[in-house]
């Protein structure tokens, strides 16, 4: 992951935790501040359309 994706997560996705790994979706999984769980590609996709 790359320091500007992480800065996205936090600082426009106000993304507060990592929950951990998935096993069921396959995917790492995150917490943002209005406790709305996001995935990774969630992510990716929200960065890139920014």
């Amino acid at each position: 992951m790359t320091e500007e994706l992480q800065q996205f997560m936090t600082e426009e996705l106000g993304i507060i935790d990592r929950l951990g790994f998935e096993p069921l979706e396959g995917a790492e999984l995150f917490l943002d501040v209005a406790n709305n769980v996001w995935n990774i590609d969630q992510i990716i996709h929200a960065f890139n359309n920014q």
